[in-house]
Parts: structure tokens; sequence; C-alpha cells
């Protein structure tokens, strides 16, 4: 099954970094996951795209920009996204000159679309800006497709 992905880059604790990465993992074979699609952000996507790459998953990478490696903040995500966008089975670059809120929320919708599910590692607040977590979980909704929301803070998973 196709799933993309939708998620914070900043998950706080190694806690629940280590729960991400677990249950994203038990999802993984669970959905039975036979393609990814992921914008490489830093945090749930790169989780995301590393457990495909452990399963020999191929992935969809959605590049959201030209220069869109400005908006890595440190130099392992940065460098995360490179060696994953290197393993990607296939790479769409959207048309936006720079990074911004509307390149992103662009990517997000373009995930949703080439997916069936969505996982959605998600705190359940709103974005704080356009195209956030919130803003792509709501585009899923809106598209009836189903978003298995994953709550880091509650140590949730449920169906939406």
């Amino acid at each position: 099954m196709r799933i993309g992905i939708t998620g914070h880059q900043n998950l706080g604790s190694e806690v629940r970094v280590g729960w991400v990465c677990r249950e994203l993992s038990y999802a993984v074979k669970k959905y039975n996951v036979t393609k990814g699609i992921t914008c490489l952000a830093a945090g749930a996507d790169q989780i995301y795209a590393e457990i495909l790459k452990g399963e020999n998953i191929p992935y969809i990478v959605v590049v959201p920009s030209d220069s869109y490696e400005k908006t890595f903040g440190d130099i392992s995500s940065l460098e995360k996204y490179q060696i994953l966008l290197k393993k990607a089975n296939r790479i769409i670059k959207l048309k936006f000159n720079e990074p911004n809120e509307i390149a992103f929320f662009e990517a997000g919708k373009k995930v949703v679309n080439l997916s069936r599910v969505i996982f959605a590692i998600w705190n359940g607040k709103k974005a704080k800006g356009l195209g956030g977590t919130a803003d792509v979980v709501k585009y899923a909704l809106e598209k009836n497709k189903k978003v298995v929301h994953f709550n880091p803070i509650s140590k949730k998973v449920t169906e939406i």
C-alpha cells in the first residue's frame, strides 16, 4: 500500500523519538507499506524514510522547492536528507523557486494525493504556519484518505 507521511520536525525528547520510531516500524508492517511518500523534512519524515530504507521498501520524495536544503537547521538533518534523497526510488520536484509556506503546503498535498493512507506524527494542535502537519491532515481528511494519527505527546495511535 502507498503510504505517505506528514509530521513534526521537532519531536522533542529522545523518549518521544524512540516511541515514534517503534510505532512507525510497527505500522509499516501492519499496514503493509509497499511504497512510501515523504518530503524528507527533518524529524518524522526522515525517520519514516530510514525505516523504509531499512526494510528495502521504495519511497518517493516530494521536494517542495529549489534551495530546499536551506531549510535544514542543523548539519545532521541536512546530511540525512542528502543520503536519503539519493536512495529515493523517484524524486518529484515542485516548481517553486524558494522554500516557503505555500511550497510546503503544496508538497504536503502532493504527498496526500499520491497516497492511499497518511501517517501523521502530530501533537493534535493547529499548524504554526501554512503547510504544517495540521493543514496536511485536514487536507487528507477532505480527500477522504485514512489518516493514522501517532500522537507523540499522549503516546496513542488512532485511525481518523
